[in-house]
């Protein structure tokens, strides 16, 4: 009943309350660390909202209540009311996401106790206590972005993780315990790569949503394929930070193909593609990979400059072909979409490849030209296509040769929107907006064209379970 609920939307509005007045109360009375006192009411306020699926069954109560908390946390923000909050020297909007993050958990997982716990657990004790451990005993440094994190706390971020799925289902579910062991490392791993490269406290929105529907997906598999999936994640993980410290020892360069943020997020995307769509889906990713770390070769062969691909860059990149492979999810369409999803990453590849020597200017005047970028659009769609043609013989030619032609087209008229964008603002290596906008455009028309039936479609191999879950035949 509505009646019910505003009485227990009373109760926790009146609890969260009372932790934030405490932790502003030590933060201006007390000499707390800025760091402290904005964990104190995170972890404070985690507890409180334990209590949302007992007191408030209305989705829209939660939503009404979370929308007016994020609205005077960006109020406060603004004119500097809680120093408990925004106490800290780094640009962070943690706390307006916080009550959001809340919110869509209790849309995803209020019924599912288990997850709704440790979910919550995740965002208010896994998050705070990274922070706590990096700020005062983290010494091994690495850089996302314009950020510094620790791996000390990255380290207790994935061991509470961990303990917030253990210790809260048996409590709530019946998983039998080496399927739940699997499923905390899966979700531990992914997490903490998560909470690694988010930046301005996007990680209270992402971590706890991601959380709920990682733990949702991995509470259905078998053991077979949870051990197969664990064996996965460790490969695609080993060897893209192989690759990418081997081509820095091998290019003599201070500095790796991709920071820490870059290579996380490209192992993250390879996961990604693998487990939502399979391994056809796959191929492309590690080829797109191979064909970045070339060309970093190739412009620092030609410039000397040394020059990582930084998190901010990389997922801008990878944002639309993953896109894709989501839509691609949830309409369980796999044949329309994969030659979209594979002219999209052909449009993608050539503009990365095409934003990384941008900023060298040594390479500027004959060689970086609209006929420089031509060729590399052709080289792109061609890595990118050819192996799944040769992969997969009955992929239509006819839809191969339309992405193979028209991704040279886009990738010189990126040149030229690029280089007029120079002429305004040097910012060119983020990735502007005009590249996602090309990218968009191409993947638009082929799937238009193929609905029209203007383009064969493209017939992957049905039995993707057989191709996500070998190991499940093999074990």
């Amino acid at each position: 009943m509505i009646g019910d609920d505003l009485f227990g939307a009373a109760i926790l509005l009146t609890v969260l309350f009372a932790v934030l007045a405490a932790g502003e109360l030590w933060a201006r009375i007390g000499t707390p660390d800025a760091e402290q006192s904005r964990k104190f009411v995170h972890l404070g306020s985690a507890a409180g909202c334990l209590l949302f699926p007992f007191l408030i069954e209305s989705p829209f109560v939660v939503g009404a209540m979370a929308a007016g908390m994020s609205a005077f946390f960006a109020f406060a923000g603004r004119v500097e009311l809680l120093e408990s909050l925004h106490g800290v020297e780094r640009t962070s909007r943690g706390s307006e996401y916080y009550a959001l993050a809340i919110f869509l958990v209790f849309l995803l997982a209020a019924d599912d106790l288990w997850v709704y716990f440790s979910s919550v657990l995740i965002l208010g004790v896994a998050d705070a206590f990274a922070a706590l451990v990096g700020t005062r005993w983290g010494r091994l440094r690495y850089s996302v972005q314009e950020s510094t994190k620790s791996l000390e706390g990255s380290l207790a971020f994935f061991l509470i993780t961990c303990a917030a799925v253990l210790l809260t289902a048996p409590l709530f579910a019946d998983i039998p315990w080496p399927n739940l062991v699997h499923i905390a490392v899966a979700t531990a791993v992914l997490l903490t790569c998560f909470e690694a490269i988010s930046l301005k406290g996007a990680d209270n929105l992402l971590v706890p949503v991601a959380a709920a529907v990682i733990l949702e997906k991995l509470a259905a598999d078998p053991l077979s394929v949870l051990l197969f999936q664990n064996l996965h994640l460790l490969a695609i993980f080993a060897g893209m930070f192989t690759a990418n410290l081997a081509a820095r020892r091998i290019a003599g360069s201070e500095e790796p193909p991709f920071d820490a943020g870059g290579i996380i997020a490209f192992a993250m995307f390879a996961f990604g593609a693998w487990a939502l769509a399979g391994a056809p889906w796959a191929l492309p990713v590690w080829v797109g990979f191979i064909g970045a770390i070339g060309a970093w070769f190739a412009s620092r062969r030609l410039t000397g400059v040394d020059l990582s691909m930084r998190i901010r860059p990389t997922y801008r990149a990878l944002l639309l072909p993953f896109a894709v492979i989501l839509v691609a999810n949830v309409l369980r369409d796999w044949t329309s979409f994969y030659a979209v999803y594979l002219g999209v990453g052909a449009v993608v590849l050539s503009c990365a490849v095409t934003t990384l020597w941008r900023p060298n200017t040594a390479v500027r005047g004959p060689l970086y030209s609209t006929r420089f970028c031509t060729i590399v659009g052709l080289a792109a769609a061609l890595v990118v296509v050819v192996p799944a043609w040769l992969w997969y013989p009955q992929l239509s030619p006819v839809t191969a040769l339309v992405i193979i032609a028209v991704t040279p087209a886009v990738s010189a008229l990126n040149f030229r929107i690029v280089e007029r964008r120079a002429r305004r603002q040097d910012d060119d290596y983020y990735w502007p907006a005009s590249q996602l906008a090309l990218a968009f455009a191409v993947g638009l028309g082929m799937y238009a064209a193929l609905e029209l039936g203007w383009l064969p479609e493209w017939t992957v191999p049905e039995d993707r379970e057989l191709l996500r879950y070998q190991w499940q035949r093999w074990w």
